[in-house]
């Protein structure tokens, strides 16, 4: 499963203590504030809680039959570490008096959005106050006098990353390979190669990247390599490759992503292999683009370890998962404590051995702690979200393949991990009751 343990679940579901500035009151920190519970980046659905949009909920009925074109050439133009811009073309004929804004998080016939409209001498779009490394899919439709227009082209784009298209220099294209221009690809061309043994070699400096496609009824299977190491969980070749194939077209589709990589120059081949599945039309593989980006929503950093095992660790100001000696004061304002059994929250003055802890503070501060020497420690597990703490003056690491979710506080999201920081804890799933060994 996606979560460890086979959980369905994502960390918090239910049980989160919040993401807001405010901890909440009483002993359940889920009361606290979260700006943007319930919507997409605090844009809802209903137009009238986007102040300034054109109202698109009722077009006037039409009196006369016309042929209303859509949006041409939409693209995502630019990204920031919180915003997507995409931008269009007037329609081919005819004069909008507004555009509709969709989006979705997948690429997805039926799954896009309602997000604004915009006036229809406007072309462009700003979708602001998203999430880091927030990836959407968008669409417009022209909305005429007398009614509106299919959906436009499909574009897609992510916050905090940089692209590559086709024709950057670091794309390096070495046998048959044609640029296709088509509307509907990421900045309107796409590198398509049937050739067995052509291959592309990407060159990108990150920590995590996404190769972006446009597939089809004749995409071939295509071996991917990263630093010269054939990759092995891709969907074909076992494990070595991936299939390009689409029963119908997939336009700026994810064919396939990496995470986790060391911060260094990395160099991603893509390789045209001969080979198709049977219901392809042909051996196609292609190129839209590259996104990648360096992953800065990781846990903080241990603190330097001294021969005496005391060390001092830094809690930024607002809540955070800790963890400490049993019985050490660790100044925070509030401290909750999690109850599997009934997935509650109560308050709680001391800290045992090996637990994590929700806290909250209201300023960042400085904690000393004392910790005994020890080369490895036991963690008794419930079914169910436990909260789990590092009981070393040193980084813990799970065990072989067992992971949890680390919560950064400036950013109020989980990440994926198989460490604990010196002072930290973590969410961790299990479907039943065990106990593992942290070192």
């Amino acid at each position: 499963g996606a979560y460890e343990f086979g959980s369905s679940k994502a960390p918090g579901a239910g049980t989160n203590p919040g993401t807001g500035t405010n901890p909440g009151t009483g002993n359940n920190p889920d009361a606290g504030n979260n700006p943007d519970a319930g919507g997409d980046s605090g844009i809802g659905t209903d137009p009238d809680t986007n102040p300034g949009a054109i109202p698109p909920s009722s077009s006037p009925s039409p009196n006369y039959s016309q042929e209303r074109y859509e949006p041409d050439d939409l693209d995502v133009v630019g990204v920031s570490d919180d915003s997507i811009t995409i931008r269009w073309n007037k329609p081919a004929s005819g004069s909008p008096a507004y555009y509709k804004i969709y989006a979705s998080d997948k690429l997805d016939n039926g799954s896009e959005t309602y997000v604004t409209s915009v006036p229809g001498s406007q072309t462009s779009f700003t979708h602001s106050r998203l999430a880091k490394y927030t990836r959407k899919w968008y669409k417009a439709k022209a909305v005429y006098q007398d009614g509106e227009s299919t959906f436009s082209d499909v574009a897609m784009g992510q916050t905090g990353t940089t692209r590559y298209q086709e024709n950057h220099a670091n794309v390096k294209a070495v046998g048959n390979w044609i640029r296709v221009n088509e509307d509907d690809a990421a900045g309107m061309y796409f590198l398509q190669s049937r050739s067995s043994g052509d291959y592309l070699d990407i060159t990108f400096t990150g920590t995590n990247f996404a190769l972006v496609n446009f597939g089809g009824p004749g995409g071939g299977i295509a071996k991917i390599f990263i630093d010269g190491k054939a990759i092995t969980d891709g969907n074909a070749l076992n494990g070595a490759g991936v299939d390009m194939y689409a029963a119908s077209w997939q336009r700026q589709n994810i064919i396939y992503e990496k995470a986790g990589l060391t911060d260094t120059q990395h160099t991603v081949r893509i390789q045209v292999s001969g080979q198709k599945n049977a219901s392809s039309s042909n051996y196609q593989v292609t190129l839209d683009a590259i996104d990648f980006y360096t992953d800065s929503l990781s846990i903080p950093m241990p603190p330097e370890l001294s021969s005496s095992n005391q060390v001092s660790v830094v809690y930024p100001a607002g809540l955070n998962i800790v963890a400490a000696p049993s019985g050490d004061n660790i100044q925070a304002d509030i401290i909750w404590d999690y109850n599997t059994s009934n997935s509650s929250f109560s308050v709680v003055d001391s800290i045992g051995l090996g637990k994590g802890y929700w806290a909250y503070y209201k300023e960042s501060r400085t904690v000393d702690m004392q910790f005994e020497n020890r080369a490895s420690f036991d963690v008794s597990l419930v079914p169910g979200w436990n909260v789990i703490g590092n009981p070393f003056a040193r980084e813990a690491k799970l065990p072989e393949g067992i992971s949890g979710y680390a919560y950064n506080t400036g950013l109020g999201a989980f990440k994926k991990t198989t460490t604990i920081p010196v002072g930290y804890g973590i969410w961790i799933y299990a479907t039943s009751a065990k106990t593992i060994t942290l070192n």
